[in-house]
């Protein structure tokens, strides 16, 4: 047998059994879901609808992930990066989120009742119309955030940083309604 079809039928041999990698088979075919699961990094991910209620999320790199619709009830996600992910719809009652970076993360019409974000990053978050009821976010950074329609009632903001906050229709921690931000359409 010449060396050349040796060799060759040598190299076919090994990639059937799985010796030599297929590099058609990388990474992006993984499932998302699986990829979050077992390396808490999923970049660009679509989990979309995804239930990590409860889950153990410390430490996670989700740049640019949809969790648009996901359930995210008392996950522990300290120190999460998540910016630009979009958290649209997402159910994130009682999650902990202390010193996550969330920067322009998409959190709108979000239920984060009762969330604990204290020190968290939010700088340039779309909060609209998310509900943030008794929510804790003593020290968070929130320059530059939209919390239109949003409800801050019974929310902690000790110390939070709130500047060029974009707020219209929004409930404040004490119950008011604040319009403040509001653009007057009529001339």
């Amino acid at each position: 047998m010449k060396p050349q079809i040796l060799i060759l039928s040598t190299l076919v041999l090994f990639w059937t059994l799985g010796i030599i990698p297929s590099y058609a088979n990388n990474e992006d075919d993984e499932d998302d879901e699986d990829k979050l699961r077992a390396t808490k990094i999923c970049r660009e991910c679509d989990l979309s609808g995804i239930n990590l209620n409860n889950d153990d999320l410390i430490g996670a790199v989700l740049p640019n992930a949809d969790l648009s619709n996901a359930g995210l009830r008392r996950a522990v996600a300290i120190s999460a990066y998540m910016p630009n992910a979009d958290l649209s719809n997402a159910k994130l009652s009682k999650v902990y989120l202390p010193s996550a970076y969330m920067n322009d993360a998409n959190l709108s019409n979000a239920n984060l009742r009762k969330a604990y974000l204290i020190n968290a990053n939010l700088t340039g978050v779309n909060l609209t119309g998310a509900n943030l009821t008794r929510a804790n976010l003593t020290r968070v950074n929130l320059t530059g955030a939209n919390l239109t329609d949003a409800n801050l009632k019974g929310a902690n903001l000790t110390n939070a940083i709130l500047n060029s906050v974009l707020i219209c229709n929004t409930t404040m921690p004490d119950g008011t309604i604040d319009n403040s931000g509001c653009i007057n359409d009529s001339p």
